[in-house]
C-alpha cells in the first residue's frame, strides 16, 4: 500500500467520524431544551448546561477531528461523548435499529483508533503541529475514558435531584 493512499484514508475515517459527531452537535445545540429533556429520559441530568456542553464538546471534537488539529484532544473529546452515549444504550442491546449502543461504540471505536494512531500525514497536526510521542494518543483516549465516567456519574446524580 503506497503512502498516498494511507494519507487519504486517514482523511476519509477522520471525515467520517469528525463529521458525524460533529453533525450531531450541531443538531442538538439548535433546540438545547429539547436536548436537556432527551438526557433527561436518559437517566441522565445536566440541564440546559449539560445539553450545550455536550453540543460543543461534539462540535469542537469533531471539527478538530475533520482537520487534524489537535488529534489527541478531538480524539478525548469524541471518545468522551461516545463512551457516554454508548453507556446510556447499554441496556437496550446491541443492535442500533432497537436503540442499542452500536452505533455510537463505532464512532468511540473511530475516535480511538485516530488518537492512538495520528490523523496522518495530509492533517494539520503533520504541517504545523508539535510532533507528539505516539503514546500522547493512548494517554489522551484514557483521559476521554476518565472524563467520560466522571461526566457520566455526574450526570446521573443530577437527573436524580431533577425527579425528585
Amino acid at each position: 500500500m503506497n503512502s498516498l493512499s494511507i494519507a487519504a484514508g486517514f482523511v476519509l475515517l477522520r471525515c467520517l467520524s469528525g463529521g458525524i459527531v460533529a453533525a450531531h452537535g450541531l443538531k442538538k445545540i439548535q433546540d438545547p431544551t429539547k436536548t436537556a429533556s432527551e438526557f433527561l429520559r436518559d437517566g441522565l441530568g445536566g440541564g440546559r448546561i449539560g445539553a450545550l456542553i455536550g453540543s460543543l464538546t461534539q462540535i469542537v471534537g469533531g471539527t478538530l477531528m475533520i482537520v487534524g488539529l489537535a488529534t489527541p484532544l478531538a480524539s478525548a473529546m469524541l471518545v468522551g461523548v461516545m463512551l457516554v452515549a454508548t453507556t446510556v444504550k447499554l441496556p437496550k442491546g446491541f443492535w442500533n435499529l432497537k436503540g442499542g449502543y452500536e452505533y455510537p461504540a463505532t464512532l468511540l471505536c473511530l475516535a480511538a483508533a485516530l488518537g492512538m494512531t495520528g490523523p496522518g500525514t495530509w492533517s494539520v497536526d503533520h504541517w504545523v503541529g508539535p510532533k507528539l510521542p505516539q503514546w500522547s494518543g493512548v494517554i489522551a483516549v484514557l483521559f476521554g475514558v476518565v472524563v467520560a465516567m466522571l461526566v457520566r456519574g455526574w450526570l446521573r446524580v443530577l437527573a436524580g435531584r431533577a425527579s425528585q
